[in-house]
């Protein structure tokens, strides 16, 4: 009888155990993926010869996680934009956000400028129409992991 009872309480024990490193297993922390990047390229508010450049994105995350980023010195949040040839230049960058805010989707984040038309160009020959996207990565302070995503390509003459 003693044996009986030792072994059901080592038997609970260990699914005791089991359940709790399944618990903390499903818990941790993976990187937050960037689940919306966007690009935008206007005349808006600028002077002659510049356009108004403003890159957002969201990165999927619970509102704490995203208040945690927002409330932690640093950026770890960093944009491009970058030409969309053959050599996939940079253009612009790295910047870090101007604004963070916090959603049920996560962490939003902007940045905005006027940006002259020079930088703009990716093409060099006249005529030649230039095609540009954002380029983000967040490095998730939690886990050490990068999330990267582009924005769709916007082309202009530029």
């Amino acid at each position: 009888m003693y044996k009986r009872a030792l072994l059901a309480k080592a038997l609970a024990v260990t699914a005791l155990s089991a359940s709790m490193v399944g618990l903390s297993a499903g818990t941790a922390n993976a990187a937050a993926p960037i689940k919306y990047a966007d690009l935008t390229i206007a005349q808006r508010n600028c002077p002659a010869n510049y356009k108004n450049v403003h890159i957002s994105g969201t990165a999927a995350m619970s509102q704490a996680d995203a208040q945690r980023f927002i409330d932690r010195p640093g950026s770890e949040v960093e944009l491009r934009l970058k030409g969309s040839d053959w050599s996939d230049d940079v253009q612009l960058g790295p910047v870090a956000p101007q604004a963070f805010s916090t959603t049920a989707q996560g962490l939003v984040f902007f940045w905005s400028a006027c940006v002259p038309h020079s930088t703009l160009n990716e093409d060099p020959t006249p005529g030649d129409r230039d095609e540009l996207y954002a380029e983000m990565k967040l490095k998730d302070f939690r886990d050490g992991k990068t999330s990267k995503a582009n924005s769709a390509q916007v082309t202009g003459n530029f």
